[in-house]
């Protein structure tokens, strides 16, 4: 279920910190308590990806995917279709020389008029980077979203712990 505050756009890497523990997903959780959340629809498929990762290299166990899956199903997100943002995706992608995948959610931010909030370091550097000002203004770093919470209202999703 989401919070009732303000819609934001939140990418794979800081849904993957609300169900696997990492040293930032304190600040993830917060997020996580407060908004109501839009997503591109491949947001599903990069954390079955994530997922599978941490199985292959021995971070997380099959039970522990089982609980993220069904922890998962609490996430209710507003779901925008990618298709629709394939085109401009592939375009910013190559204007920014980075991967497709990341702009899909900066676009989906632009087109709410709305903040990505994001994990993805390399990303933030990107943006930095390249001085692209209008999309660099949309993507918003885990540790300055907390500039975000006083409009979010507070849901529950229980993390998965790790795999001894």
């Amino acid at each position: 279920m989401s919070g009732d505050g303000e819609q934001i756009v939140v990418d794979s890497s800081v849904v993957a910190k609300w169900l696997i523990p990492e040293g930032d997903s304190p600040q993830a959780l917060k997020l996580r308590a407060r908004h109501k959340f839009v997503v591109p629809d491949i947001l599903f498929a990069e954390i079955a990806n994530i997922l599978w990762k941490q199985v292959a290299r021995g971070a997380l166990g099959p039970a522990d995917v089982e609980d993220a899956l069904a922890a998962l199903q609490h996430f209710k997100p507003r779901i925008l279709p990618s298709q629709s943002l394939l085109a401009d995706a592939c375009r910013l992608a190559l204007a920014l020389n980075h991967p497709a995948y990341d702009c899909f959610y900066l676009l989906a931010a632009a087109r709410l008029g709305t903040v990505l909030v994001t994990a993805d370091e390399r990303l933030l550097r990107k943006l930095a980077a390249n001085h692209a000002m209008e999309w660099s203004a949309l993507a918003v770093g885990l540790s300055e979203a907390a500039q975000l919470w006083p409009y979010i209202k507070s849901y529950s999703m229980n993390p998965v712990r790790r795999a001894t």
